[in-house]
C-alpha cells in the first residue's frame, strides 16, 4: 500500500492485509483484479489532483482502466 494515512479496519469484523496493489489504494482480496478503489482524503486533494497534478492523476486513472469496477472515494468533505 502506498497510503500514508490508510483507513483502519480494527473496529470491523473483517480480515485485511496491507500490501502493494497494481492500481488504486484498496481492493477486495477475493477480487483483486476486478475492483480497485482510489481514495482521496478530501475534496481539496481531489481538486488538487484535477488542477495542479493532472498528469499524475491521469496516470492513476489509466491504471484503473484494466479493472471491471473502479471507484474514487472522497473520504472527508473538506
Amino acid at each position: 500500500s502506498r497510503e500514508r494515512q490508510p483507513w483502519t479496519f480494527e473496529s470491523l469484523p473483517v480480515t485485511y492485509t496491507v500490501q502493494k496493489i497494481d492500481a488504486g489504494d484498496y481492493t477486495l482480496a477475493d477480487a483483486p483484479k476486478i475492483i480497485s478503489i482510489e481514495r482521496k482524503k478530501s475534496c481539496r486533494e481531489l481538486l488538487g489532483n484535477l488542477v495542479k497534478n493532472w498528469e499524475r492523476f491521469e496516470r492513476e486513472l489509466e491504471r484503473l482502466t484494466k479493472y471491471k469496477s473502479k471507484v474514487i472515494i472522497v473520504s472527508q468533505p473538506n
